[in-house]
């Protein structure tokens, strides 16, 4: 399996969604005013900035009514559950840190064929599960953090390999190069690109 060279996210999204119609999963983020401190680094705005027409949805019923106050298009639903309520088909279906967080994987891959024009992709910005930090919190503290909403850890193996399983193929992976890290621990991220923070998956089914 080939994965790409390192790339920003945010350019990258850009390019993805410009003029498409897009669903945005898991479109919230951990507060609302986390959200408005990073402004142009949340990708839910930037996909509204630059697609032709953009629905967020997300499962935290509060952050949903925040961001209707500020004028998204958004809904409150479960992506991993069937039926999730949604009407339209989309060019690209958008989850930026969100399979980590699902009960129910298979469901959610259902759910987004079903709502996908033809030849519609999905794009999947995961956390790598082998990421440098937690060889480091190994190192030094026999133990790695993870995050209490986390069902799962992925990597560009066993993503590649779930996806094959279900009847998707894989177009492309990409290795993102979070800058925060990169200053800190840049020289082994770039002697060895599995040490990267997390990477983008651009996937569509198999018809």
């Amino acid at each position: 399996m080939e994965i790409g060279s390192v790339s920003d996210k945010y350019k990258e999204i850009i390019k993805l969604v410009k003029n498409k119609e897009v669903l945005d999963l898991g479109c919230a983020d951990h507060s609302i005013k986390q959200m408005e401190r990073r402004g142009e680094k949340w990708i839910h705005k930037i996909i509204k900035d630059n697609a032709k027409y953009v629905l967020g949805v997300d499962a935290n019923k509060t952050s949903v009514l925040e961001l209707k106050k500020r004028g998204y298009n958004v809904m409150v639903a479960k992506v991993d559950e069937v039926g999730f309520g949604v009407k339209h088909k989309f060019d690209l279906i958008v989850a930026g840190h969100l399979i980590e967080h699902l009960d129910n994987m298979g469901i959610f891959l259902k759910n987004c064929k079903k709502h996908l024009k033809k030849n519609g992709k999905v794009i999947l910005v995961v956390p790598n599960a082998f990421f440098i930090k937690r060889f480091i919190e190994i190192i030094f503290r026999d133990q790695v953090y993870c995050n209490p909403d986390h069902t799962m850890w992925q990597d560009p193996r066993t993503i590649n390999s779930f996806l094959k399983k279900n009847n998707w193929k894989i177009n492309r992976i990409t290795w993102i190069n979070d800058l925060k890290w990169y200053r800190i621990v840049g020289i082994p991220m770039r002697l060895r690109k599995y040490f990267h923070f997390e990477f983008i998956v651009i996937a569509q089914p198999i018809n």
